[in-house]
């Protein structure tokens, strides 16, 4: 998901999410056109259980289940809204 996202951020996974939901770059200038644009959803599935399918790791990683591996952040607030 970061790989073309250098108009729109340099790897910060909140800003890249942003970009792919807004289309806006890090300037606010429009850099995707609205129908290539995600929902919150979708943004927040490709930095999580798409990352692991890519890497055929979807059984272990990129998602909440026992035995899975995970890595967790703590939030102050909700990011999708």
């Amino acid at each position: 998901a970061g790989t073309d996202g250098t108009v729109a951020c340099a790897y910060n996974p909140w800003r890249c999410i942003s970009w792919m939901v807004t289309g806006e770059s890090i300037d606010g200038a429009p850099s995707r056109r609205e129908d290539q644009r995600l929902t919150r959803d979708e943004a927040l599935r490709l930095y999580t259980s798409a990352g692991a399918w890519l890497s055929f790791e979807e059984e272990t990683r990129g998602n909440l289940r026992p035995g899975s591996h995970a890595d967790l952040a703590v939030l102050s607030s909700d990011p999708m809204t």
